[in-house]
C-alpha cells in the first residue's frame, strides 16, 4: 500500500471571482495535502494565477494592467499562504520515498497537514478541501477515479 497517491493536476483555491487556478501535482499522504502548482512561489503566494498570466501574455502591458488590478481587488486568506514551502525543504522521508510521485526539482509547494483539514468531500469530478479557512477544489484524474478515491480511503482519508 503507497504512502502517497497522485490524484490529479487541476489546483482551484477560493470560490466565485476570487478563486485562482494552478495546474501541477495533487497529491495525497497519510500525513497531509501536497498541492505542488506549476507557477512560481511569488505567483502563489501574490495569487497571480494561469488566467491572469494568458491575459498578460495576450494583451501585453494592457493586460497586465487589468491582471495587477484584479489580483489586487480579489485577494485570497493569507492563512493556507503560510503554508507554502518550496520542494526541496519538504521533509527528507518523504523526498526520498518510492511513493513520492513529483519529480520536480523546485517548486512550491502548499502544504495542507491532517490536522487543519477540516472536510474532504467529492463533488463531481473534484476532491473539495476546507483548510486553513479556504476551499480548495482538486481535480481527480479523468481515468481512474474510483481507483484513487480507493487509494485516498485506504490513506486513512474519508471521502
Amino acid at each position: 500500500m503507497p504512502n502517497y497517491i497522485k490524484i490529479g493536476r487541476d489546483i482551484i483555491v477560493g470560490k466565485g471571482f476570487k478563486a485562482r487556478h494552478w495546474s501541477g501535482p495533487v497529491v495525497f499522504g497519510r500525513d497531509g495535502v501536497y498541492i505542488c502548482p506549476n507557477a512560481s512561489r511569488w505567483a502563489v503566494e501574490s495569487g497571480f494565477d494561469s488566467g491572469a498570466a494568458a491575459i498578460g501574455m495576450v494583451f501585453g502591458a494592457v493586460g497586465g494592467a487589468i491582471a495587477g488590478i484584479a489580483s489586487k481587488g480579489t485577494t485570497v486568506q493569507t492563512s493556507w499562504k503560510e503554508r507554502i514551502v518550496d520542494l526541496p525543504k519538504l521533509p527528507a522521508e518523504i523526498l526520498s520515498s518510492p511513493d513520492w510521485p513529483v519529480r520536480k526539482k523546485n517548486s512550491p509547494v502548499i502544504l495542507l497537514p491532517r490536522d487543519q483539514i477540516e472536510k474532504v468531500e467529492r463533488v463531481g469530478g473534484r476532491l473539495q478541501i476546507l483548510a486553513c479557512g479556504e476551499t480548495f477544489k482538486l481535480g481527480l484524474r479523468f481515468f481512474g477515479r474510483g481507483k484513487v478515491i480507493a487509494a485516498v480511503r485506504d490513506l486513512g482519508w474519508s471521502v
